[in-house]
């Protein structure tokens, strides 16, 4: 269930589905809701990619591009989460944003 919580939620911000760090972005935030407290990335590329199967660069730049592309989509959702801001979040910063307001809205049910 919280799987798909996320994944709607992400679309609500206008991350696309169909952009490979949506999955990577997906994975990361619902690491980050049942640990239920802050991670490092260096710690969240790692619980993702044990045998790193995925250089850390590239899971940045994916996960960059479609929090990029969202912020350029201007959903209400994203304006009501992030507010009017000059510039994109950082992934680490959008990560954890999207966890807290799930662990608010669900309390961390799975």
């Amino acid at each position: 269930m919280m799987k798909n919580v996320v994944r709607q939620m992400l679309i609500d911000l206008g991350v696309n589905p169909s952009n490979k760090g949506f999955s990577e972005l997906s994975k990361a935030i619902l690491m980050v809701v049942d640990k239920c407290e802050p991670m490092m990335m260096k710690e969240i590329y790692q619980s993702l990619y044990p045998e790193s199967e995925v250089k850390y660069c590239a899971f940045d730049r994916n996960c960059r591009w479609a929090i990029e592309n969202a912020y350029l989509v201007d959903t209400e959702m994203f304006k009501r989460l992030f507010g009017r801001t000059e510039k994109c979040p950082s992934l680490k910063f959008f990560i954890h944003a999207v966890a807290t307001e799930i662990q608010i809205d669900f309390g961390g049910d799975k």
